[in-house]
């Protein structure tokens, strides 16, 4: 029998735990330069344990999928008690007379008996719900023996406080006022339209025809997606560049309702071209990297990707800089201009094509880093010639260097 100061020290121990992953997690710095909802969960954090009251349910595993040993529990965390490591030990139940559960809950957890009676109701149908918030308070159901398994209960413990409840503890440790712009302004809020006006025809639109056998005609919705339905990437194009690129043809479409969807739309084009860039960079890396520094330092890092290599470098590492090492016996191609540079010498564009690549990396800066709004012509030419660029590139295949 686990006496109360057993449990108690475990789950100190446990807040403990939780404590010294947040600090290692996020680089802390000073108040004044962290955002004051950054500031308010770091208070929370550091202001743990809160007192705990729980419940061990026996459960049969067998019976039920989602338990995995016998001795399970409910923990209810008081979120206006902090600073205090008061842990009690309620009873151990059985979870065959809900009715008794029931009470209990309502007894002890601070639910009024409909709320504990839905709660009983829809943990017992399958055992997997993990966790629900309260005003003040948030009860945990662990599907496993926490004494049992610690790192486990130490893993929810983290995801309980630090992403479940990073909106509630902010609020209750926030000390500075938000600026109430609405009231400030008098700002009113949108008009909520009918679905039928929401999916109008933009007016813009209204103002485009096109000309069929020299008489103008009215465009429709099935125009725009005729305009990009034959624009495919080849089977070779991955997945990520895929997605991208297909979401700028469904922007593309959506102008019709929309008109500034067609901007948008110009902007994931150049985002896939990007997105396709780098890729063919990942392609060419293979299963695994070895990047040396000029110190002659080596790492050897596994399912790399470009992003992958430069978050290493900019970690703050001595002699890690991206623009001063060699990955698979290259130098490092740390910049858009020097992946383009990269593409040339394998063969896969000339000098023309990188030309083109380059102005359309412009437009995509452009495009992301606004000081004005730009509104562009519906026009499937930029599509159509992205996807030119992008099936170029995967056209030409590249082996993985030997290592």
């Amino acid at each position: 029998m686990v006496t109360n100061e057993e449990f108690q020290s475990f789950f100190n121990q446990a807040f403990s735990n939780l404590k010294n992953f947040y600090i290692k997690s996020h680089s802390l710095k000073n108040d004044d330069e962290i955002s004051p909802n950054e500031r308010a969960l770091k208070i929370a954090i550091s202001s743990l344990p809160c007192a705990i009251k729980f419940i061990e349910l026996k459960i049969d595993p067998g019976e039920h999928k989602n338990v995995k040993d016998e001795s399970c529990y409910l923990i209810r965390y008081d979120l206006t008690k902090f600073q205090d490591n008061s842990v009690e030990f309620i009873g151990q139940f059985g979870i065959e007379d809900e009715a008794s559960l029931v009470q209990i809950i309502s007894g002890n957890f601070g639910l009024d008996e409909e709320d504990a009676k839905h709660y009983i109701s829809d943990l017992t149908k399958e055992f997997n719900v993990i966790g629900t918030s309260y005003d003040y308070f948030y009860i945990q159901f662990t599907p496993f023996n926490i004494l049992k398994r610690p790192n486990e209960f130490a893993n929810s413990l983290i995801d309980i406080f630090i992403i479940f409840l990073a909106d509630e503890l902010i609020k209750l440790f926030k000390n500075e006022v938000e600026i109430d712009f609405k009231n400030l302004y008098n700002l009113k809020k949108d008009t909520i339209l009918p679905f039928s006006e929401f999916v109008a025809k933009d007016k813009i639109i209204e103002g485009l025809v096109k000309i069929e056998g020299g008489k103008p005609s009215i465009l429709s919705v099935e125009d725009f997606q005729s305009d990009v339905a034959d624009i495919q990437l080849i089977p070779t194009v991955p997945e990520h560049v895929r997605r991208v690129f297909n979401c700028a043809k469904e922007l593309y479409i959506f102008g019709y309702f929309k008109y500034c969807f067609f901007t948008v739309s110009n902007h994931y084009a150049y985002l896939a071209l990007e997105s396709a860039i780098k890729n063919k960079y990942n392609k060419w890396l293979g299963n695994k990297a070895i990047l040396i520094n000029k110190m002659g330092d080596s790492i050897e890092m596994a399912s790399p990707t470009y992003r992958k290599i430069q978050e290493f470098c900019s970690k703050d590492r001595k002699n890690w800089r991206c623009d001063q090492i060699t990955v698979n016996g290259e130098p490092f191609p740390f910049s858009m201009k020097k992946l383009l540079d990269w593409l040339v010498s394998k063969g896969i564009i000339g000098m023309w094509e990188k030309n083109m690549f380059d102005a359309g990396i412009y437009l995509r800066n452009s495009l992301s880093h606004l000081e004005f709004a730009p509104i562009l012509f519906p026009s499937s030419h930029t599509l159509k010639n992205i996807a030119q660029d992008i099936n170029k590139l995967y056209h030409k295949q590249l082996r993985p260097p030997e290592l």
